[in-house]
Protein backbone atom coordinates (compact mmCIF):
# COMPACT_ATOMS: atom_id res chain seq x y z
CA UNK A 1 0.00 0.00 0.00
CA UNK A 2 2.95 2.11 1.01
CA UNK A 3 3.82 2.15 -3.05
CA UNK A 4 0.47 3.10 -4.24
CA UNK A 5 -0.03 5.79 -1.43
CA UNK A 6 3.33 7.17 -3.07
CA UNK A 7 2.80 6.54 -6.48
CA UNK A 8 -0.76 8.53 -5.84
CA UNK A 9 1.08 11.38 -4.43
CA UNK A 10 3.83 11.71 -6.93
CA UNK A 11 0.62 12.10 -9.62
CA UNK A 12 -0.97 14.83 -7.61
CA UNK A 13 2.13 16.53 -7.29
CA UNK A 14 2.40 16.52 -10.96
CA UNK A 15 -0.58 17.42 -11.92
CA UNK A 16 -0.90 20.32 -9.24
CA UNK A 17 2.58 21.66 -10.94
CA UNK A 18 1.14 20.84 -14.12
CA UNK A 19 -1.59 22.90 -13.91
CA UNK A 20 0.14 25.90 -12.24
CA UNK A 21 2.36 26.23 -15.18
CA UNK A 22 -0.60 25.72 -17.47
CA UNK A 23 -2.45 28.98 -15.39
CA UNK A 24 0.95 30.66 -15.36
CA UNK A 25 1.07 30.71 -19.35
CA UNK A 26 -2.38 31.68 -19.45
CA UNK A 27 -2.00 34.53 -17.31
CA UNK A 28 1.14 35.92 -19.02
CA UNK A 29 -0.73 35.51 -22.54
CA UNK A 30 -3.48 37.39 -21.05
CA UNK A 31 -1.91 40.33 -19.38
CA UNK A 32 0.41 40.73 -22.64
CA UNK A 33 -2.54 41.14 -24.77
CA UNK A 34 -3.75 43.35 -22.75
CA UNK A 35 -0.51 45.15 -22.15
CA UNK A 36 -0.67 45.65 -26.11
CA UNK A 37 -4.25 46.99 -25.92
CA UNK A 38 -3.52 49.28 -23.28
CA UNK A 39 -0.34 50.56 -25.43
CA UNK A 40 -2.36 50.64 -28.24
CA UNK A 41 -5.13 53.21 -26.40
CA UNK A 42 -3.96 54.65 -23.82
CA UNK A 43 0.22 55.67 -23.27
CA UNK A 44 1.15 58.10 -21.36
CA UNK A 45 3.92 60.80 -23.01
CA UNK A 46 6.60 58.93 -20.62
CA UNK A 47 5.82 55.77 -21.90
CA UNK A 48 4.58 54.14 -19.35
CA UNK A 49 0.87 52.06 -19.01
CA UNK A 50 -2.04 53.44 -17.30
CA UNK A 51 -3.64 50.63 -15.16
CA UNK A 52 -7.29 50.07 -16.45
Amino acid sequence: MVELSNLVVCIVALGIVGFLIYAVLIFKTYTDSRKNAVSRERKLPDGSFTDL
